[in-house]
């Protein structure tokens, strides 16, 4: 009975492989976190890209305010996202130097002119790396810009 405690008590102080263990243990719980963390950088990249493709559609829709196709290939163009992934709409609206809205062609009530303003809202599916829970993943991804039309 002495030996086997002796035995367990010298297993029970040896080190020569503690740093394996450890290592084993930990590493899987690393390469989440990185992954995780990579997948988070890559949704905020692809967040700024498309607020960023938002703007430059913006200034497109400017011009062309009609011309759905063109606006959409723009942000695409400018997001380097392909244009099927991509779903762009763009409004005018109109208000007044005070801020408050009218109809576009009226005038406001002090019979100053309305000020014209575009805004294209861009939106993409976003699949992460990992397979989240639906709670958690950010499934849409959007960029929004508004302009004012001189």
């Amino acid at each position: 009975m002495k030996r086997v405690l002796r035995i367990g008590l010298t297993l029970w102080k040896a080190q020569e492989g503690n740093f394996l263990i450890e290592y084993a243990l930990f590493l899987p719980v690393l390469l989440l976190i990185l992954a995780i963390m990579f997948d988070l950088g890559m949704a905020l990249y692809d967040s700024m890209s498309l607020k960023e493709a938002a703007r430059a559609g913006a200034q497109y829709a400017m011009k062309n305010p009609s011309d759905t196709a063109g606006l959409t290939q723009v942000v695409s163009d400018a997001t380097g996202i392909s244009a099927l992934n991509l779903t762009v709409t763009s409004s005018e609206s109109c208000q007044c130097a005070d801020g408050t809205g009218v109809n576009c062609g009226t005038s406001c009530a002090d019979g100053s002119a309305t000020e014209t303003y575009v805004t294209v809202l861009a939106q993409e599916p976003y699949t992460p790396l990992l397979p989240y829970p639906e709670s958690l993943a950010p499934l849409n991804l959007h960029g929004e810009a508004t302009l004012r039309i001189h």
